[in-house]
């Protein structure tokens, strides 16, 4: 499959977009043809569909609409000519002030804040993000065939999805405790992964004057920041919080209810290529089972996993 990815760190526009297309090889005389027969009483009226229903629900009407419009039937002339089946939005920023209208076409996309002190984000360059751009930030890995450079940061890259294999920014929160019973974790633990944490760990490091402590480390996702970090501050005594943003490639999975003779417990697996690799059950269900029937929590483990195999 085919797919294209926009990163725009600094903000994106129609006529950027377009740019960033031509930089990659579109040939300026395709899309005058394809405008054209946009143009046309019949491609107004196909174009005065589903997105423009949703861009009237934003606001925007009479001729300016149709300009919205011509715009989104330009972006998808470019994707059809490169043979893109998805598209997808990485680092996408806006700035401190914004036209409401654009932003409701946003919604349900991940945003970044860039320091400035204006509008980064147009309408048009809102609407074709809209149109073809999945709200998901989990971006499949691709090879690489095609790169296009448009005004600021902004950059198209189009290449083929290797599925089955997703790739996806997500970050990495770390602070040093030093005066935290590790009791605390336990609890802790639960209030970060109830606010969308992926993941939890603690280490325990030594800092300056050889002073013992813990450093905490949280993987999630971008949307979850500023939740994570309040947990964080409300919990332990720490006074701030770092970041570092990962790119991370996973496999597709999902729960599954398997049988066993111990009862229903529920399975992540993932999938590569129709099959599916790491069947492991779930530890609530295991542990719910081992007090249920008053066993060891490892025998249901080595159990349930046999009948995985």
């Amino acid at each position: 499959m085919k797919i294209a990815v926009f990163n725009c760190p600094t903000g994106i526009t129609g006529e950027g977009i377009l740019r960033a297309f031509f930089d990659a090889g579109l040939p300026p005389s395709y899309l005058r043809k394809e405008l054209k027969k946009a143009r046309t009483a019949r491609g107004l009226r196909g174009l005065m569909g589903q997105m423009a229903r949703r861009l009237r629900r934003a606001g925007f009407s009479g001729p300016g609409l149709v300009n919205l419009l011509m715009h989104v039937a330009g972006a998808g002339a470019a994707l059809r000519y490169f043979g893109v089946e998805k598209c997808f939005v990485r680092r996408l920023a806006i700035g401190r002030r914004g036209n409401p209208k654009t932003l409701k076409l946003l919604t349900g996309f991940v945003l970044e804040r860039a320091p400035v002190n204006r509008e980064i984000v147009s309408a048009d360059g809102a609407a074709i993000l809209a149109a073809f751009c999945e709200t998901d930030d989990a971006i499949p890995a691709m090879k690489l065939e095609a790169v296009g450079d448009g005004p600021g940061e902004l950059r198209v890259t189009i290449g083929e999805a290797l599925a089955p294999y997703r790739r996806e920014r997500i970050l990495l929160l770390e602070t040093n405790i030093d005066d935290m019973s590790p009791q605390g974790f336990e609890l802790l633990y639960e209030r970060l992964f109830k606010g969308g944490a992926l993941d939890v760990w603690v280490q325990s490091i030594l800092m300056k004057k050889m002073r013992p402590a813990f450093k905490l480390s949280v993987l999630l996702n971008h949307p979850d920041r500023e939740k994570i970090s309040e947990v964080l501050f409300k919990e332990t005594p720490t006074l701030g919080v770092r970041f570092l943003e990962l790119d991370r490639s996973s496999l597709p999975r999902k729960r599954i209810r398997v049988k066993t003779r111990f009862g229903p417990v529920r399975v992540k697996v993932g999938q590569l290529d129709s099959h599916y690799f790491s069947r492991n059950p779930e530890y609530e269900d295991l542990r719910r089972i081992a007090r249920r029937k008053n066993i060891a929590f490892q025998r249901v483990w080595t159990e349930v996993k046999k009948e995985l195999a």
